[in-house]
């Protein structure tokens, strides 16, 4: 009784203050007692269409917009027209309306003077409910459908006539006391207090204008179709990495590989249930990776591709949570941006030694000979071995033909090997665009300690 008497005394004598979700996002309407939802029929964006309450399907003919945009003063300022959303822009035309019988005539009376006219019809019809309120009333005879939006003068003059054959589009929100998010919705047209709600308990029922009593049945939740924004976005472990990249066995096309790294957490702020995923996304020179997030997670270990210069560039990060809803269904949160620490492991290939080189010739002019020159790195002592010069080994379309050139490399030695294209000065001597193949460094081992690695020159 309590609750009772203070939503009376809140929709009648306080100042409203009206939730954000009433603001210029799109919305759903759900009833508190039956979960059903205020649905434009068949999403039929036409004069006319019913509104009926329906299951909850995320469809845009469930979706709708509070705006007070034109409504005269004196309705107040909970006063809302609620516009359906359109499927082919972000304005739509039609508004929930309350629609009246026209008036009708009963036969025509002869009156004084031979005058005839019309008698109008009675008030429209109402019944009781069957609940514990004899003297509320229902009225069962007024459709809710979408319609134009009827302008009204600013007038001071309004007459609340029950009859009247426009659409009633002004609805007053009023909040339940205590409730977030909840909500009465009240016809602005009538001298009495009659608010929406549903016929029956079913989806794709009616609904009707009911005398006010403060019931479950007469509340609404309104709530957004875009999720609340993640925030509280935490970066750890963040780091830049450069490795050696061995995994082809041709090491004269190892290659330096970059990657960044780290951790990231987040407050979701949404209903799991509410949410069909999230995404991650990770920039850095308005290029951006795009990473899909499951909707119950709120932290994700990262691991992506950088280049050789990822380590001195701002990353920025932030999470998009997508609500189930077909539309207006995104949030971003605020971008995080900051550089990476770095981290290097060590550039040597793996500790075990090579003990010979086996070096074959498949240049791409089919017809080039190169010459091998090998660099010892422990000895160090700036002058490049000549090993000598390997012909092409192509014959027809086929190669290599013949034997591999052989290279014998010292035990616990870290070595180099060139091979150059463009004639028999050392490799510190030529310009490296004949450098047809270099490889990283190689430890020798002796002969049972070792491998024997294979290099197939095939660049030009």
């Amino acid at each position: 009784m309590t609750s009772f008497l203070c939503a009376i005394y809140l929709i009648f004598n306080c100042p409203t203050l009206l939730s954000q979700n009433l603001g210029s996002g799109w919305v759903y309407i759900e009833n508190v007692q039956t979960n059903l939802v205020l649905d434009v029929q068949g999403n039929a964006k036409t004069k006319g269409t019913t509104i009926w309450p329906h299951s909850l399907n995320y469809s845009k003919a469930q979706m709708f917009k509070l705006t007070s945009s034109n409504i005269p003063d004196r309705f107040g300022n909970d006063a809302r027209y609620i516009m359906a959303y359109d499927n082919r822009s972000l304005s739509s035309d039609f508004y929930l309306s309350v629609k009246v019988p026209p008036l009708v005539t009963s036969p025509v009376q002869p009156i004084e003077n031979n005058l005839h006219q019309p008698a109008l019809s009675s008030e429209p019809m109402v019944f009781t409910d069957g609940e514990n309120h004899s003297n509320r009333k229902t009225l069962n005879n007024y459709e809710f459908t979408i319609e134009e939006k009827n302008e009204l003068s600013v007038s001071p003059i309004h007459l609340a006539n029950s009859l009247a054959t426009k659409a009633k589009q002004i609805w007053k929100i009023i909040p339940v006391p205590n409730e977030p998010d909840m909500y009465y919705i009240q016809s602005a047209e009538f001298k009495k207090q009659y608010v929406i709600e549903p016929l029956g308990l079913n989806s794709g029922g009616t609904l009707v204008l009911g005398e006010f009593t403060g019931s479950n049945l007469q509340k609404w939740k309104i709530l957004k179709t875009a999720p609340n924004e993640p925030t509280d976005i935490k970066l750890t472990n963040f780091e830049w990495e450069r490795d050696l990249d061995q995994s082809t066995w041709k090491f004269w096309k190892w290659h330096y590989a970059y990657k960044i790294k780290g951790d990231i957490t987040w407050k979701r702020n949404n209903d799991v249930t509410k949410l069909s995923k999230q995404r991650l996304t990770i920039g850095v020179d308005n290029d951006n990776e795009h990473i899909t997030i499951e909707p119950q997670k709120s932290s994700y270990k990262f691991s992506i591709e950088s280049n050789s210069t990822g380590n001195k560039k701002e990353h920025c990060f932030r999470v998009k949570a997508y609500s189930k809803w077909s539309a207006e269904n995104t949030t971003f949160s605020v971008e995080t941006c900051t550089t990476p620490n770095t981290s290097t492991p060590p550039k040597r290939p793996p500790s075990k030694g090579v003990s010979k080189l086996l070096i074959t010739n498949c240049h791409d002019s089919k017809t080039e000979s190169v010459r091998l020159w090998l660099y010892d790195v422990t000895t160090n002592n700036g002058n490049w071995v000549d090993k000598g010069v390997l012909n092409n080994q192509w014959q027809g379309s086929n190669c290599p033909s013949g034997i591999p050139k052989e290279i014998n490399l010292t035990d616990n030695h870290v070595y180099i090997l060139k091979a150059i294209d463009c004639g028999n000065l050392s490799p510190n001597e030529t310009n490296g665009s004949c450098h047809v193949l270099t490889s990283p460094e190689i430890k020798g081992a002796q002969d049972g300690n070792g491998t024997t690695l294979s290099f197939q020159i095939d660049g030009s």
